[in-house]
């Protein structure tokens, strides 16, 4: 294994599978689909993504995870989001949103495979 330092929305090592965790919640939309694409660029055919963020809840309800999202928009310009919302992101940056798997806390596991055609 090689530990390799670098920048994400610019260039990723090349790889079979990739994992983001706490990661996206931090950007903006449009940086959000920058660092997944560019995951996508790197990515073998039938590459795979987890993403690990916890997951508004939708329906909307009650939730703490809504504490989360304003400090993620107040503190970094970035936000929590619900699970339509990741699976819209995921397509704008070349991957398709397969499975969701909840955990025991507010996050969930969402598991994307790389799409075949033009790479974003």
């Amino acid at each position: 294994m090689d530990l390799v330092g670098g920048d994400f929305l610019e260039e990723v090592p090349k790889g079979d599978l990739y994992l983001l965790k706490w990661i996206l919640h931090d950007w903006d939309d449009e940086q959000a689909v920058r660092i997944l694409a560019t995951c996508r660029r790197a990515a073998a055919p039938g590459a795979r993504l987890l993403v690990v963020e916890m997951l508004l809840p939708e329906p909307w309800a009650p939730s703490p995870v809504h504490l989360s999202d304003l400090a993620m928009l107040v503190l970094l310009g970035g936000r929590e989001r619900t699970r339509s919302q990741y699976g819209d992101l995921l397509r704008a940056g070349g991957w398709e949103l397969e499975e969701v798997t909840p955990t025991s806390g507010r996050y969930g596991i969402m598991q994307a495979v790389a799409l075949p055609w033009a790479l974003p």
